[in-house]
């Protein structure tokens, strides 16, 4: 069960704020924004997450953080998947 379904989450970045309904939206709130700051979600005006970057800081609810973690790393994997394959091109056009 997510448990997320019982709470009231909303997460702030430097650039929006936006209510969160799933893990998966967690996940993806976390990998999208944590690219350029700091993440922040609240649990009915608590603090309940906090980010470094696409980074976990700290998680209210360890419970949560267990469900949390597996769907984040997935997400977070893929976002490296993608600069290295940019980096990989980039280093291909140096070596023509």
């Amino acid at each position: 069960m997510d448990l997320t379904e019982k709470l009231n989450l909303m997460g702030y970045s430097a650039t929006e704020n936006k209510q969160l309904k799933s893990i998966e939206e967690i996940a993806e709130f976390i990998c999208k924004h944590g690219k350029h700051g700091d993440v922040t979600i609240l649990n009915n005006g608590e603090l309940f997450i906090t980010t470094i970057g696409i980074y976990l800081d700290k998680v209210a609810d360890i419970r949560y953080r267990a469900q949390l973690m597996p769907v984040l790393a997935k997400k977070q994997k893929t976002l490296f998947s993608g600069i290295n394959k940019v980096s990989e091109t980039n280093e291909d056009d140096f070596t023509r």
